[in-house]
């Protein structure tokens, strides 16, 4: 059974859920959700169902598509207020089991990708607390600017991360500060409205920091949760063999935002040798390399689009040897140069069309 493909692209795994109480929202606007979807090639049911399973490019391109068609560069802000955790399905159970702050962002993080392999989601430990950092992952090469962009599915996660948080810490709490990948918008304003004034730009992450007091604060328990019953039903739900790769995934989408990583140090993390590791992932169709590769090209490709950085700067965070080394390797996935990319590439405007 193949998992990734060499542009470790899984297809049709957002669950449809992940659009609740979006049309509505849309017609707010005075807009079609149906004329959206069909713009993106999103089949329009996926719009009033729950159990469909979803393309996550043509998710992320209808998110993107809906935020230009509404005229609002900050559109998934308002439909993280009327999202949450619940959308999750069984893994919200989990979350509402758990006795601290910290244990449910633990549980999100480590069960995410079971309800989209599309996103990526660590715990990230740093000084004073904690940041959960989402990732958008496996979007492909040719994708146009709709595609491209992934600001508005992580806007999305981590405001409602922020929203779900503020139901357990108090209406005025907002996180210690925010990271984006991303460039900062000429208003600003919005993202302060939900995540606080201490906001980052251009960052290598996409994080919202939790400090230690607020990770140890006690959760509400339910206690009618059977937690063992709900993990049986996640685990029935994907192949034994699907965590592993995730995790693998993870952890170099993790370890390339520090000190850059190895198929030794990947290895490590996850507590096998190398390789075990290289084969375990050679039986799902994948290796070390393609996923590196993968995780690389979408960092590439959104800094390009979406960040002020230079070329320079993107190769130095990337850790290739030198520009040419970058380019080279994006030229084979693309086609095209980095510097040509960027300018072929059609940016979004910060505050919309």
């Amino acid at each position: 059974m193949q998992l990734f493909s060499r542009e470790a692209a899984v297809r049709r795994i957002v669950p449809s859920r992940a659009l609740e109480g979006i049309a509505g929202l849309i017609e707010s606007y005075g807009e079609d959700p149906e004329r959206i979807a069909a713009s993106v090639g999103l089949d329009s049911e996926a719009l009033y169902r729950t159990d469909m399973l979803v393309d996550p490019v043509k998710f992320n391109g209808f998110m993107e598509m809906t935020a230009q068609t509404c005229g609002d560069r900050f559109f998934t802000l308002k439909l993280a207020q009327i999202q949450g955790w619940d959308i999750l399905g069984p893994i919200w159970l989990l979350i509402r089991s758990a006795q601290t702050v910290g244990e449910a962002l633990t549980v999100l993080v480590d069960h995410l990708e079971l309800h989209s392999q599309a996103l990526s989601a660590f715990l990230l430990p740093e000084a004073r607390g904690a940041s959960i950092c989402v990732e958008v992952r496996g979007l492909p090469n040719t994708a146009s600017a709709h595609y491209a962009s992934t600001v508005q599915v992580i806007e999305l996660s981590l405001a409602i991360c922020c929203y779900e948080l503020r139901r357990a810490l108090g209406k005025s709490w907002r996180p210690q500060y925010v990271r984006f990948r991303h460039a900062e918008p000429e208003d600003k304003a919005p993202l302060e409205r939900v995540f606080g004034d201490v906001l980052y730009f251009n960052q290598d992450v996409n994080a919202i920091h939790v400090s230690r007091a607020d990770c140890d604060a006690p959760l509400a328990r339910t206690s009618d949760i059977n937690r063992d019953l709900v993990e049986r039903k996640l685990d029935t739900r994907i192949d034994v063999g699907l965590p592993f790769v995730l995790r693998v995934d993870r952890v170099i989408r993790l370890l390339i935002n520090g000190e850059g990583c190895s198929v030794g140090k990947v290895a490590d993390a996850l507590s096998v040798n190398a390789r075990t590791m290289q084969y375990r992932l050679k039986q799902h169709n994948t290796s070390y390399q393609a996923l590196y590769d993968s995780a690389r090209m979408d960092l590439a490709r959104h800094y390009l689009s979406q960040s002020d950085l230079s070329v320079a700067a993107i190769t130095e965070r990337l850790y290739f040897t030198d520009a040419a080394a970058f380019s080279r390797f994006f030229k084979a996935k693309t086609g095209q140069s980095p510097r040509n990319y960027a300018k072929l590439l059609e940016k979004p405007n910060s505050e919309g069309p």
